[in-house]
């Protein structure tokens, strides 16, 4: 059994991702929610629910939740989430002992909960220990199972063993913030070291924006600068083996930024355009959405027009570089092959 484990602050998608996640998946799982100092609320009566009359923070509240958990595998996942057909499973084929797992996210529609056009896939660590999308590939490219070197903190997967053998969150570190980069380096850095794998036939559309400036869910985030000295204090040069496993890293690798100009002062901007165009039926949903991306790279040798003036004077020779088709299929907007 699978145990669902949703921290949550007032928000107002809550039941929907329960509704969503019950009937996405395909074997058994049970829900705790963590109502941490939020406004009280109701659900079923199947649904386990923590109560913190106070904020105690991500990371207490997790731990707080898996330590009920009756399922041996523990699936963590945001309030405002969708999760495709069959991820419990899935999922579970590819954590085996000492993976984490977590899957493909898509912008969804907090509306219509349709997704938006877009995958977002393999994650990185920047020097500051943030995580950060990393497009290096897209989804025709990648394997079934994909080693990535870091995941967002919105919806994954561990075996609840590996994650006591782990020790949890750390709760020293503070309440709300950075819980990709703790849990990527637990995995792959420990002493027991497993992976970090992104299942790419697992989709969970998730509302973005949400916590922007905490304004809509009011949390204590951690001060940047200790959870910086936090990382470095905690895995020392041992940092150095992943990032030099998954070389090149932005922004860790000089030579990923380096110019191919002779004299080495050149610079490149590049112009980038999408444009979408909608087919909806009777009801106003979207049934069709065609993407376009145009683009056009302008090089100089360091010493030509600003950026801005750049845009300004060669919009229009940005030229159709890819088209991607979605269409609607079970109530969400997926991409056509």
């Amino acid at each position: 059994m699978i145990s669902v484990i949703i921290p949550t602050i007032n928000d107002p998608y809550l039941k929907r991702t329960i509704d969503n996640i019950r009937r996405s998946a395909s074997g058994e799982v049970e829900f705790i929610v963590i109502n941490d100092g939020g406004e009280p609320f109701e659900l079923e009566d199947d649904v386990k629910v923590i109560t913190n009359p106070v904020q105690k923070g991500r990371r207490i509240s997790i731990n707080d939740a898996a330590r009920i958990a009756e399922g041996e595998y523990l699936f963590i996942i945001d309030s405002h989430c969708s999760m495709s057909k069959d991820w419990d499973v899935k999922m579970m084929e590819s954590v085996k002992e000492k993976n984490l797992v977590y899957c493909v996210i898509r912008d969804m529609n907090k509306e219509t909960w349709q997704h938006v056009p877009g995958d977002y896939m393999h994650v990185y660590m920047n020097k500051d220990f943030t995580e950060k999308w990393w497009p290096k590939k897209t989804l025709a490219q990648c394997s079934v199972e994909e080693e990535s070197m870091c995941i967002t903190g919105c919806s994954w997967m561990v075996t609840k063993k590996r994650y006591w053998q782990l020790g949890g969150y750390d709760e020293s570190l503070g309440a709300y913030g950075w819980d990709g980069p703790e849990w990527s380096c637990k995995i792959q850095l420990s002493d027991d070291p497993g992976k970090v794998i992104l299942r790419t036939d697992v989709i969970c559309g998730h509302i973005f924006g949400t916590n922007n400036k905490a304004a809509l869910y009011p949390c204590r985030m951690i001060p940047k600068g200790k959870y910086i000295d936090y990382m470095k204090n905690k895995w020392g040069d041992r940092i150095d083996a992943l990032v030099e496993y998954f070389k090149p890293v932005p922004g860790w690798h000089s030579e990923e930024k380096k110019m191919h100009f002779r004299d080495d002062t050149g610079r490149e901007v590049k112009l980038e355009t999408q444009k979408t165009r909608d087919t909806k039926n009777e009801k106003g949903e979207v049934v069709k959405r065609v993407v376009e991306y145009y683009e056009y790279i302008y090089r100089d040798d360091g010493n030509g027009p600003t950026e801005e003036e750049i845009k300004e004077k060669y919009r229009d020779k940005q030229e159709l570089v890819k088209t991607e088709t979605w269409e609607l299929k079970d109530g969400q907007l997926q991409k056509v092959a």
